[in-house]
């Protein structure tokens, strides 16, 4: 998945919301209130299970008070997880 940049793109804003979430003390039970969505679905959102849709990531990203595309160009000039 990785080796396309829209996919890198992807991993890199969820690790960057799953950074944001924890840094501001929000379990995944929280957030998936938050957001309108599952808990479940958080899980398997940041542990790469599932692969969200712009809705899912708008959401979560609003929940947490943060500005999509934002966190996008952010993904776009940081390595991924797994290159550090």
């Amino acid at each position: 998945m990785a080796s396309d940049p829209h996919a890198t793109t992807v991993i890199r804003v969820i690790a960057l919301l799953h950074e944001k979430r924890v840094a501001q003390g929000i379990s995944q039970e929280k957030l998936a209130k938050l957001a309108g969505l599952s808990r479940t679905g958080i899980r398997h959102i940041e542990s790469g299970q599932f692969k969200p849709t712009l809705y899912s990531l708008l959401k979560i990203a609003q929940a947490l008070g943060l500005d999509l595309p934002y966190l996008i160009r952010q993904a776009q000039k940081s390595p991924a997880p797994n290159d550090q």
